[in-house]
This record gives C-alpha cells, sequence and structure tokens, in this order.
C-alpha cells in the first residue's frame, strides 16, 4: 500500500507542476509541495475564457477522459465564485502511468492556446 501511495504522490506531484506550467490555467485546490502526499491525485482546474464542458469534450476526443461541473459540490462551486460551471477535473492514481500524464498535460497546454 505504501508503494501505491508513493506513486500516486508522484503523478500527483507530476500532474500540480504540469499543470502549473500551463500559462493561464488556474488550479483551484491546495497546490503546495508538502500537502500534495496528504491528497488525493486530483485537481480541478479552468482555462479563462473556455467552456469546461468543451474543454473535457476536446480532451475526450483525444482519448482523455476527464470531467467537468460541479462534481455535486454547488456550495463549494458558490463559495470558489465558480457556479454551476464548476471545474474540468482530472486525476491520475496508481494504474496511471508518467507518460500518460505527460500526453494529458501536453493536450491541456495545447488546448490552453
Amino acid at each position: 500500500m505504501e508503494a501505491i501511495a508513493a506513486y500516486e504522490a508522484e503523478l500527483s506531484r507530476q500532474l500540480a507542476a504540469g499543470l502549473g506550467a500551463v500559462r493561464g490555467l488556474r488550479i483551484h485546490g491546495p497546490m503546495h509541495t508538502d500537502e500534495i502526499a496528504g491528497r488525493v491525485p486530483t485537481f480541478g482546474f479552468t482555462l479563462p475564457g473556455r467552456d469546461n464542458l468543451r474543454v473535457a469534450e476536446q480532451l475526450g476526443e483525444r482519448g482523455l477522459f476527464v470531467w467537468a461541473g460541479h462534481h455535486y459540490a454547488l456550495t463549494l462551486m458558490d463559495r470558489l465564485g465558480l457556479g454551476p460551471a464548476g471545474v474540468v477535473r482530472v486525476g491520475a492514481v496508481h494504474y496511471n502511468t508518467v507518460a500518460e500524464v505527460d500526453r494529458l498535460l501536453q493536450a491541456i497546454a495545447e488546448l490552453a492556446r
């Protein structure tokens, strides 16, 4: 179990760093390095001026599966000022690979241009 947790933490750091490098992308949630190990490797983000559902559809067209919306957290999304449009949510777990995360990050960066 520790090996799985360590692997997921590494994927989480990779996702956090990669998402943080995408110009204009805003991550909603904790991003400090010391918080990474204590969270699941799932991130919510928005791209300014882009519809979250359309971003999710475009990633899906590339064979990358994410979710868009409020994720049943309406109160949180309202408090974050995001409303029902919410965020694009992406996650990685022990059955994902570093290469898959790289492919996802490249696709998000392309959509952000």
